[in-house]
């Protein structure tokens, strides 16, 4: 899904769920001008939200490139916890998860427009 700034409507990235080999996984990209401003948690919070709330998954995974440790940074802050060093499609990557009742949402909201 799109990501857009809730006070000017700027689209800031990309987040959501998608299929990691039949696993839910949380994912976001987001604009380099976004970085650093907490957006990345919010989004990836509501996703993994969404993924539990909407379509009832009992377990979602998270993936990043071992160096990319403000990604690890994000998945720690949602809640997941390490799981393993894999690879995937030819990539070294680090996978964490978290479960269903292991999910705090906290205060946070998710708006989906059409």
């Amino acid at each position: 899904m799109a990501a857009v700034d809730k006070n000017t409507l700027e689209f800031v990235g990309l987040a959501g769920l998608r299929s990691l080999l039949g696993t839910p996984e949380v994912v976001y990209h987001l604009a380099k001008a976004h970085w650093g401003k907490g957006v990345t948690t919010e989004l990836a919070r509501a996703s993994l939200r969404f993924g539990f709330e909407e379509h009832r998954f009992e377990r979602i995974v998270a993936i990043a490139k071992p160096a990319n440790s403000a990604s690890i940074h994000v998945m720690e802050k949602i809640g997941m916890s390490y799981e393993m060093h894999t690879n995937y499609y030819n990539i070294d990557v680090i996978q964490y998860a978290i479960t269903r009742d292991g999910f705090q949402p906290g205060g946070m909201t998710y708006l989906l427009k059409p």
